[in-house]
């Protein structure tokens, strides 16, 4: 039959019917719903015959129904995120954090190892009063071509009203590169595709660790690092440093190995582990013990990374001599290099001459006109060192490259013996005297008689220095600066260029035109840096400046003065010229690099168009630590001249650069208008609130309208989110035993030079956890721990989202916590006396029988404990009020599904009777049984017709003879 229809959405059918006696008739109704809404209505039935006075619209039954649509939560980061970060913009999240970006919409999946895989879980709600089925996916961005390195699990959630349950995204990079995906969670069905669907992107990289050498920087002909060690006498060590720089985005470990045994070098083998972007330095020594050339190859080998295997190649020669230079001023240990000096200076360097043989040496060194070495000439004991200084003075200007100033060497015999080797005689007091006559002269002694043993090999000295006089180039004679306005500075960089083979130090003043070196007080011109040190045939820039106070027009020179200047050569001298004019007002604002450098494209100015801002712009710069604080900025405006003018801040362009702004920022003028006064200064006061971090801008203009003046300024406000993090912000108390307290530490850090306040909302911890303290602040730079207590009341699966939340902070920062409670499920059973098991129970009255025992003889009872938890447990056993009952074990410990069986022996010594006797059976942190032993001692239960009985006399037993006999019974 047709439905009759109800208002509201409601259908009853069968809509009429026949009912004969004694029947039922079953009508039924269907609800229609509309989206989202309540209805009410009114069934009607009708019954023929009967009084039509008595509710003449028929029997009424009214009708109520709602309608909900099936939503998920799709704002409500924290909660999606809990078990992660949220952060407000990409790029706020540490490197080694996964973390969702709200303003980009954007789940970051941190670097991860190429091989590896890595799975996070999100939290779907279902937010409303039905059931819902949940669709999961993802996909690639329309339009992309590429691997799909994410996948979901489940592809579907079947979710209860209210409640939640968790979706599992697995990051699984097939090659090195970025990924990014897209995740749909879809409610089936969904009426409201709003509150139905919940969408962002996924990004995730696969790396490899990088690690490439620093140093050392040559190379071999293959193109391998080199590591050449200086020749180096046996016996002697030499060590030199391998740096290397971790060049990934993933931390690195690396091992190194020898491609042979290493002989004479040896290095850290140690594994080491290199953070991105950081270097670390190993030190490889050389120490031969034969003279001989030495090669190696170092290995390096990066964990996770079998492609990176560098190899650098350690070359090194060891020698054998009777002599040796030691002690040099740098690392050759054959050469000395004096460097640039002025024609006309000196310069002295020291070494040591060594004599390793077993006879004295006498060492004469090579006359040059231009080096001097002291003593030139002298006698070396054996197995001594004598120190010896070699000094570079030339009178024009000359140029030596490994010039050759060696020993020639005698092994020798000294005829009187009474000289001791370490005073043995050298020319050193009269060297001196020839090279300084300024010093008092010296009687020469005479050199001890000697015997040359044999001429050894000359030793080699290289020697490279080079003396010049000082020529330069300057780039003009005169700097004329533009027009400059009052408490406005111009900037002139000046070339200054040396053009001889040495370095040159110029030393600059300001003076005025009769050469009277003026106070930096005295003059608008300054001169940056007031000496100038150049390098051998390289250009460095003066810069010179003019910072008028007053109008003036001054004319002032700047003078240098240039050591060991060559004769045709003036001392640089140059004429500055400037002129300053009064401006209307001057604005006491640092120099800023924002407009040209610094600013984003992508942001609008104040017309609402991108591109670049009117380069006469002023910038006003204020940083913030934090949102939702207001952060003061003070604008000093001087009124240089004596006349006072009004003046009128007004916003640029107000709602054109960014329909957002407001809702990102607010900035505010406190000083919109006022009079300055002639010769005053004036303070204008801004104020700047970001309600999340970022870059924001406002334009303002700055006009004076009866001098025509107009000043676009843009305040730039940068507010950054406060590096306040937990270093922990996962915890696992794993399984604890119900209404037991573990505890952990975590640390609640601060980066930043700022105290910040927090707090932990107590209603929001839930039962079972608690945190200590639950507020307070947190000192600059300084860790502040927080401890996590756990208490599990029920035995189930615990989660904890606790937000702490940070003053400042857009997010509070989430510390998730996880744990299990349980509870010990033993299970006691005990054999009876009739062969059967029977179940204890604590606090029962029930008992162990052991009925009667003979006396000396001994009964067991066998006690059973089977663990039918899913932990393993400790048992202990005790017995008290008798010494006639023992056990076999006194604790035992019962792993998960397995049983151990304890064996009560009773062995009473003479008659008696168990009162008062207890088993106490405790599991440990679970259960406690007291079990009552009953049993008894006694005689054996027989009776003699004698007790005793005489033979009398008996005759010694023969064969065939009859035995004396007496029966008892």
């Amino acid at each position: 039959a047709d439905p009759k229809r109800v208002r509201g959405g409601f259908a009853g059918a069968p809509g009429w019917g026949v009912g004969g006696g004694g029947r039922t008739a079953k009508i039924v109704v269907d609800y229609s719903a509309d989206s989202g809404s309540q209805s009410l209505g009114t069934l009607g039935i009708d019954i023929s015959d009967r009084d039509p006075a008595d509710q003449p619209a028929g029997i009424a039954y009214e009708l109520a129904g709602e309608s909900c649509v099936a939503s998920i939560a799709t704002s409500d980061f924290g909660s999606i995120f809990e078990l992660q970060t949220v952060v407000a913009r990409l790029g706020l999240a540490t490197s080694n954090a996964n973390a969702f970006a709200v303003h980009d919409k954007v789940f970051q999946f941190c670097p991860l190892i190429l091989g590896g895989k890595m799975e996070e879980r999100f939290k779907i709600t279902n937010t409303s009063k039905v059931p819902t089925t949940v669709n999961l996916s993802v996909g690639l961005k329309k339009g992309v071509k590429d691997e799909l390195a994410f996948e979901v699990r489940p592809a579907k959630l079947s979710i209860p009203a209210q409640e939640a349950a968790f979706v599992t995204v697995v990051f699984n990079p097939p090659s090195v590169k970025a990924y990014s995906a897209v995740f749909d969670a879809v409610v089936d069905k969904a009426a409201n595709a709003k509150a139905g669907q919940l969408t962002f992107e996924l990004r995730g990289e696969a790396t490899l660790p990088l690690v490439s050498v620093h140093q050392p920087a040559a190379r071999t002909k293959l193109g391998q690092p080199l590591l050449a060690f200086r020749r180096l006498l046996v016996g002697r060590s030499h060590t030199l440093p391998i740096v290397l720089s971790n060049d990934g985005i993933v931390p690195a470990t690396v091992r190194w190995e020898a491609s042979s045994p290493p002989g004479p070098f040896a290095f850290d083998d140690r594994v080491r582990t290199i953070e991105p972007g950081q270097t670390h330095t190993y030190d490889v020594s050389f120490a031969p013990t034969e003279p001989k050339s030495f090669s190696q190859e170092l290995r390096i080998k990066v964990q996770d990374n079998e492609f990176d295997n560098s190899v650098i190649v350690c070359q090194a020669d060891s020698f054998v001599s009777d002599f040796t230079l030691d002690d040099m001023p740098s690392d050759d240990f054959d050469a000395l290099r004096f460097g640039d000096i002025a024609v006309g200076s000196s310069k002295t360097l020291s070494f040591s001459l060594s004599n390793h043989s077993a006879t004295a040496v006498r060492f004469e060194s090579k006359a040059h006109s231009d080096f001097f070495f002291v003593p030139s000439l002298g006698q070396i004991g054996a197995g001594s060192a004598k120190k010896i200084s070699l000094t570079f003075r030339s009178s024009e200007p000359r140029a030596f490259k490994d010039v050759d100033l060696g020993f020639k060497l005698h092994k020798i015999q000294l005829l009187d013996e009474t000289f001791l080797p370490a005073v043995l005689w050298d020319n050193g007091a009269v060297a001196a005297h020839a090279l300084d006559r300024t010093l008092p002269p010296v009687r020469a002694l005479a050199e001890p008689a000697y015997r040359v043993l044999e001429e050894c090999a000359p030793l080699e000295l290289k020697v490279t220095a080079s003396s010049d006089y000082a020529r330069y180039e300057c780039g003009t004679s005169l700097i004329q600066f533009k027009s400059t306005p009052m408490f406005q500075t111009r900037v002139f960089a000046l070339p200054f260029k040396n053009t001889c083979n040495a370095s040159i130090e110029c030393s600059w003043a300001i003076t005025d035109e009769e050469g009277l070196v003026l106070a930096a007080a005295e003059t608008p011109y300054a001169v940056s840096p007031p000496v100038t040190v150049v390098p051998p045939q390289q250009t460095v820039n003066v810069t010179v400046s003019f910072s008028p106070q007053e109008v003036e027009q001054l004319r002032h020179r700047l003078v240098g003065k240039v050591a060991n200047l060559h004769p045709s050569l003036k001392q640089p001298s140059i004429e500055i010229q400037g002129t300053s004019s009064r401006p209307l007002c001057h604005f006491e604002l640092p120099d800023s690099d924002y407009i040209q450098v610094r600013r984003s494209p992508e942001l609008r100015g104040p017309d609402g168009r991108l591109g670049a801002l009117n380069p006469a712009t002023r910038v006003i710069e204020i940083r913030a630590v934090g949102v939702k604080q207001k952060i003061l900025s003070k604008l000093v405006v001087l009124n240089p001249t004596n006349i006072s003018y009004d003046f009128e801040w007004l916003r640029d362009g107000d709602g054109a650069a960014d329909p957002v702004a407001k809702d990102t920022a607010q900035f505010k003028c406190h000083t919109t208008s006022g009079t300055l006064v002639g010769g005053k200064k004036f303070e204008m006061v801004f104020d700047y609130e970001a309600f999340e971090p970022g870059v924001h801008e406002s334009f303002w203009r700055f006009r004076v309208g009866s001098h025509g003046v107009d000043v676009p300024f843009v305040l730039v406000g940068q507010c950054d989110e406060p590096d306040v993090f937990i270093d922990r912000p996962h915890l696992n108390f794993e399984a604890l035993l119900v209404k037991h307290t573990r505890q952990d530490v975590v640390q609640l850090v601060n980066k930043e030079k700022l105290p910040f306040a927090f707090k932990i909302d107590r209603a929001k911890l839930g039962h079972g956890i608690d945190v200590q303290p639950l507020a307070g602040t947190l000192l600059p730079e300084s860790h502040t721990p927080l401890t996590v207590l756990f208490t599990p009341d029920q035995e189930r699966k615990f989660t904890f989202h606790v937000p702490v939340i940070v003053s400042r902070k857009m997010h509070a920062i989430a510390l998730n916590i996880k744990g299990e409670g349980h509870t010990n499920h033993e299970l006691l059973e005990v054999d009876g006396t009739d062969g059967t098991q029977s179940r204890l129970t604590a606090g029962s009255e029930q008992r162990i029988e052991f009925g009667s025992v003979q006396i000396n003889d001994t009964r067991t009872r066998t006690l059973t404990v089977r663990n039918e938890g899913e932990f393993a447990f400790d048992v202990s056993f005790k017995i008290k009020g008798s010494a006639y009952v023992s056990l076999d074990q006194q604790v035992v410990t019962v792993p998960k599904g397995e049983s151990k069986p304890v064996r009560l022996l009773f062995k009473p010594p003479k008659v008696s009777s168990l009162t008062d006797t207890k088993l106490i059976v405790q599991v440990s942190n679970g259960n406690k049984y007291v079990v009552p032993l009953v049993g008894a001692g006694k005689n054996p239960e027989l009776s003699f017709s004698f007790n005793a009985h005489d033979f009398g006399p008996c005759f010694v037993l023969l064969p065939g003879q009859v035995l004396c006999v007496a029966a008892i019974a």
